[in-house]
């Protein structure tokens, strides 16, 4: 939260974010596998309240950040106060429309991933759930109505039957 609140006001602060994170993630890895015992897995939808919060907070990063721009960059201090707030007032909602447009217009599941659910799901009712298949079941239909008998020749005299004790070793 803290990086994307103050980021103009500090730019390097994703940098020691990144490996405040880094050393943070070594440090608590050790803790789990030296101190605890290992977490029972579950599964979860998506990042629940999560990406509602992460929502929230980008948006209120977008107007500190623009905020902090419109009053102490050098290109606005020059200005007067009225024409400051205007394009403090302007650039948020810019910025806040271009966030919210593409938040309503981008997938939430990405095609290739949405492929593979659907893959996966199939090959669950197949092969877990036996499912019939509807497609093999036309065409084992059309193939049993084209069958030909098909034609036995005679066996031929001299072809010696195989003994089915036999081991084919040729010695006793």
């Amino acid at each position: 939260g803290y990086v994307t609140l103050f980021v103009s006001a500090f730019p390097l602060t994703p940098l020691f974010a990144c490996v405040n994170n880094i050393i943070e993630i070594r440090v608590d890895g050790w803790k789990l596998a030296h101190n605890n015992r290992r977490p029972w897995p579950y599964g979860a939808e998506d990042i629940g309240t999560w990406e509602d919060f992460l929502s929230i907070v980008s948006i209120v990063a977008t107007i500190s950040n623009v905020a902090m721009v419109s009053a102490t960059s050098h290109l606005f201090t020059a200005r007067p106060l009225w024409e400051r707030v205007i394009i403090f007032i302007a650039l948020e909602f810019f910025l806040v429309g271009i966030k919210l447009f593409l938040m309503a217009y981008r997938d939430e599941i990405p095609s290739d991933v949405q492929f593979q659910n659907e893959r996966q799901d199939y090959y669950v009712r197949k092969i877990i759930l036996n499912e019939r298949d509807e497609d093999l079941d036309k065409e084992a239909e059309r193939d049993v109505d084209d069958f030909e008998e098909p034609y036995v020749h005679q066996s031929d005299p001299q072809i010696v039957e195989l003994d089915p004790d036999d081991d084919g070793g040729g010695g006793g």
